[in-house]
């Protein structure tokens, strides 16, 4: 699972947008990106994880928009052996499930 989340330097935080594919939260990304650019200056903090929304250097407040953007990889660990899955019901199940060797 992938969530696309915006943190804005006032505080305020948007509701995740979640995704099962990389490449939809990608794209999800590059279009919230390609908005903010209109009207802000960005700045890459991690290589397709991570961007920083600038407020311009000619306001008197900083607008909600401006903040970072994060794209977020969200796994689950199986309790009793650690392994990370892509789904919580996958990490439920992990060890549950009789002749499952948890070293592979």
């Amino acid at each position: 699972m992938f969530q696309v989340n915006h943190f804005a330097y006032c505080g305020m935080a948007d509701i995740p947008a979640t995704h099962e594919d990389r490449r939809d939260a990608r794209r999800h990304a590059a279009q919230r990106l390609k908005r903010y650019r209109r009207r802000f200056p960005v700045v890459t903090l991690e290589r397709g994880k991570a961007w920083e929304i600038q407020e311009p250097a000619d306001c008197t407040m900083v607008p909600d928009a401006c903040g970072t953007l994060r794209l977020t990889h969200i796994t689950f660990e199986c309790r009793e052996c650690g392994h990370e899955h892509e789904t919580r019901e996958e990490s439920i199940h992990c060890c549950a499930d009789y002749g499952h060797d948890c070293d592979e």
